[in-house]
């Protein structure tokens, strides 16, 4: 399996994350939470250092699942965008749903232990 593909002629990668990128993804995802997305702003997430620790946490348990993507300027080699994808599997009463691709998003309607 090709682990990326070039985009707007080749100046940027799409690939998938691997360990060799979990790192540079982690930090990318924690800092457009923290800075950028609703909940963590209103929140003041930024201002406490545990919180930010238990989000990175669980950013990092997502990307390392093996299903999250990211985009590389391919000139600098820097991660650019960062997407963290996890498969949910949910029990009905007659039948199990697989919901793919869900894109983790800190909302009123997901808990974190539904992640795992």
């Amino acid at each position: 399996m090709k682990d990326c593909f070039g985009i707007f002629d080749g100046e940027f990668e799409v690939l998938r994350v691997t360990s060799q990128f979990y790192d540079e993804v982690e930090e990318l995802l924690v800092n457009i939470s923290v800075n950028h997305e609703f909940g963590c702003v209103i929140t003041n997430l930024k201002d406490s250092p545990l919180a930010i620790a238990e989000l990175s946490d669980r950013i990092r348990r997502i990307i390392s699942q093996g299903i999250s993507y990211a985009i590389r300027h391919v000139e600098s080699g820097r991660i650019v965008a960062a997407i963290a994808n996890t498969i949910f599997c949910t029990q009905t009463e007659h039948k199990k749903e697989i919901l793919i691709l869900r894109r983790w998003h800190p909302n009123k309607e997901s808990k974190y232990d539904e992640i795992y």
